[in-house]
């Protein structure tokens, strides 16, 4: 399976994988050779790649790799290509969990308080998102 993992100004992956797992916005999902062609979209959350056998990526890392995204889509195609686009994303090994906890914690006071207006209450509930499943993600989770 060739999997593709890109953000708008970088691709941070390319190359022969066994499997990807997807936070997909209808659930996590995992995806392996043959797997039927579908379009996701994604929501917060981690993507992992396992490398295959033999691989270069495989004998490098020697085990899967793991980036935050914020969102995004993924497209499965019928001849075992998987693309996954994301706006914003990062390894999971840079994220200081600390920042993304203080940052979780302004998010949620912001959603809770009253006075705001609609536009700044939807903003404060997407953050919330976010950084929650950015600590997650740091977690190991």
């Amino acid at each position: 399976m060739t999997v593709s993992v890109a953000l708008p100004q970088a691709r941070l992956f390319s190359g022969a994988a066994a499997m990807i797992s997807l936070p997909a916005a209808s659930g996590d999902m995992g995806v392996t050779p043959g797997h039927a062609p579908t379009v996701a979209q994604l929501r917060p959350g981690v993507v992992e790649v396992r490398p295959g056998e033999g691989t270069a990526a495989a004998d490098d890392a020697g085990k899967a790799r793991r980036w935050f995204v914020s969102g995004g889509w993924a497209f499965v195609h019928a001849d075992s290509r998987v693309d996954v686009v994301a706006a914003e994303g990062c390894d999971v090994a840079d994220i200081d969990a600390a920042e993304a906890g203080r940052l979780l914690n302004e998010a949620t006071a912001a959603a809770s308080g009253g006075g705001k207006t609609d536009l700044e209450t939807a903003e404060a509930l997407v953050a919330q998102e976010v950084y929650t499943e950015m600590v997650a993600a740091a977690a190991g989770n």
